[in-house]
């Protein structure tokens, strides 16, 4: 499951940004998705000290109280490895943007044609990443599983067994 979230101060244009995200996800049937939208930098942040924790965050730059290039870099400081894009009214931001290690940066009105390939990217990156993946050692070596694939685990008389999504099941030794 990748989880992304979503934080822009205005409404309407969080709710575009969710649109356009789930119709990107409708079309990656081998991946789960869950997109939760923010209306507010503090509501964000709410969330991520109550142990919310997101792989992929769209923020908006120009926001009441905290900025989003602030809570990039509060994202960016607790989580290094997070995709951070921005959608922003203003070119004037992009350099702060990458000052926090922003992945992208894009002028609103965002469309599919402008956030759809920065998501395959994202997307290409995170399943390169050994962090998604679960290294099982098992009677026939090492197998490496996909964590979004992962149903549940279950530890019992010093084994793991791992059930996937697909009905298979991998026992260590």
């Amino acid at each position: 499951m990748i989880w992304i979230a979503v934080c822009d101060d205005n409404k309407t244009e969080s709710r575009a940004a969710k649109s356009l995200l789930l119709s990107y996800t409708a079309r990656q049937t081998d991946t789960a998705f869950n997109i939760i939208e923010y209306n507010s930098s503090a509501g964000l942040l709410a969330a991520l000290k109550s142990g919310h924790s997101f792989q992929i965050y769209l923020l908006d730059i120009l926001m009441p109280g905290r900025s989003g290039i602030d809570l990039g870099r509060e994202i960016h400081a607790s989580n290094p490895s997070a995709f951070i894009i921005y959608l922003s009214s203003s070119p004037d931001y992009a350099l702060d943007a990458f000052h926090v290690y922003a992945f992208q940066y894009l002028l609103k009105p965002v469309t599919g044609e402008k956030l759809f390939p920065v998501m395959d990217k994202v997307l290409a990156l995170l399943k390169d990443t050994d962090f998604n993946c679960f290294l099982l050692k098992s009677k026939s070596g090492t197998v490496r599983l996909t964590c979004s694939k992962i149903q549940h685990v279950e530890y019992l008389n010093h084994q793991i067994a791992v059930f996937m999504e697909d009905g298979s099941i991998y026992t260590s030794i």
